[in-house]
């Protein structure tokens, strides 16, 4: 083993090399030369999946390596498109070693003053999406996608469930938000949890402190095999013990739940027990937690632990839909009617908390191809959804700042800020890497 110092000219040649890998990489996307082996499918990558290859065939020294990889990461989990913006600049900057950072940003501010970002219909975003399909299941069922994405809205989700039906379908649920996590100590000693199906509902209006408050409902979970979730202001340390070294065991499924204490929440005990048809524990009803018997309870046909783990949707059954659809107007003529702002803010997120919808989309598939289809959907959805937020930037016109790699499959617009993101994001790296004078190297490999 030996140590190897790369300074002045050899550092500037590595950064060149970066330059050339990525636009090496460009051309193996435009010529369609990159795949993924699911099952017995070859899946041919496209500008969706940039961040698949990057990882796999980004070549360079590692500290260039890791600081390309954790960017493209986060403008990859922002918008997977804008990848394509980051690796362009990257590429443009890296491989002109004369171009003045300071002029180049200069030319991107009068970029962002001259071409402001546009509002465009959902019909020409979705036509732009339908341009970069580099897939013959989502071409085939595109217009069943395109709807799916229409039905969920700005407040709803998606799934693809495989299919072996002849003919894609699309399942329909609303579903009810609740603002709430999973108690820290219990989540700590469990994990997280994604889906609790058929929930027996139990809300606490306090603090649960002693475990010999829940002893029955612990008792009656063990003996009838029935998931509770608890819904609570908090819970001591003892309560928190006890439910997670009973859950790790296998003897019960009773999941604790921390309802949230902010402005917007403070309907939160009604906003969950009026819908779903539950009636809470608290001094108002007289009801003992002690003494109820769960299997008088409601139940709901599924709770679904959010990703960021900041929130829950729970899947009705038939007549509580009816309530949250009551509800969901309810608030929404109030909403109509309300004049102070501060009022109006609070019904708003009110309101979103009712118009959470699950669209299942069952499509005919392989059951490897399954995960892939997936993600480009959601990637669909969040474009979707972005592009309305935020603008657009016509991506002919971002090429005219500075050469995009390839573009013909990518979508001819781009939602604004991820486009700025991206844009500024490279800037920041061509900098950093610009700073790093020598590299250290083992053995000989760089």
């Amino acid at each position: 083993m030996y140590t190897l110092v790369r300074s002045k000219d050899d550092v500037t040649s590595l950064k060149v090399q970066v330059s050339k890998n990525i636009s090496s990489l460009a051309e193996r996307i435009k010529n369609q030369d990159t795949h993924i082996l699911l099952g017995d499918s070859l899946q041919t990558l496209d500008w969706s999946d940039a961040f698949r290859i990057l990882i796999e065939g980004l070549d360079c020294q590692q500290a260039y390596r890791n600081l390309i990889l954790n960017s493209a990461h986060n403008i990859n989990e922002d918008c997977q498109p804008a990848v394509a913006i980051y690796l362009s600049t990257l590429q443009h900057l890296l491989g002109n070693p004369n171009i003045s950072i300071v002029d180049f940003e200069d030319s991107i501010k009068k970029f962002y003053l001259q071409s402001r970002e546009k509002r465009v219909s959902s019909r020409i975003i979705i036509n732009s999406w339908k341009r970069s399909i580099n897939n013959d299941v989502l071409w085939d069922h595109k217009d069943t996608i395109i709807e799916a994405c229409k039905l969920a809205g700005a407040m709803g989700s998606i799934r693809i469930r495989r299919t072996t039906a002849k003919n894609a379908s699309i399942e329909v649920r609303d579903g009810l938000k609740i603002n709430c996590h999973l108690s820290q100590a219990f989540k700590a000693e469990v994990g997280q949890i994604r889906d609790i199906p058929n929930a027996t509902i139990v809300v606490f209006d306090g603090m649960i402190m002693e475990v010999s408050e829940i002893h029955r409902i612990l008792t009656d979970s063990n003996e009838k095999k029935i998931s509770v979730a608890i819904f609570a202001s908090g819970y001591s340390s003892e309560v928190e013990k006890t439910l997670s070294v009973n859950w790790k065991s296998g003897k019960l499924r009773v999941i604790p739940f921390v309802m949230e204490d902010k402005l917007d929440d403070i309907n939160q005990v009604r906003d969950i027990c009026e819908p779903l048809s539950v009636l809470p524990i608290s001094k108002d009803t007289g009801r003992i937690l002690s003494a109820i018997d769960i299997e008088e309870e409601r139940s709901v046909e599924k709770i679904r632990i959010s990703k960021d783990a900041e929130s829950v949707i729970v899947t009705p059954c038939e007549g509580q839909l009816v309530s949250i659809i009551k509800m969901r107007n309810d608030i929404a003529i109030k909403l109509k009617n309300a004049n102070v702002d501060d009022v109006r803010d609070i019904l708003k997120k009110r309101l979103t908390k009712f118009s959470s919808r699950m669209i299942t989309v069952s499509i005919p598939c392989k059951k490897s191809e399954e995960g892939i289809i997936q993600d480009r959907v959601g990637s669909f959805f969040k474009f979707i959804s972005q592009c309305a937020f935020q603008g657009v930037y016509n991506t002919k016109v971002v090429e005219g700042v500075f050469p995009l790699l390839h573009n013909k499959k990518l979508p001819d617009i781009m939602p604004a800020a991820s486009v700025v993101r991206a844009i500024n994001r490279a800037i920041s790296d061509v900098k950093t890497i610009s700073n790093i004078g020598c590299v250290i190297s083992l053995d000989n490999k760089e």
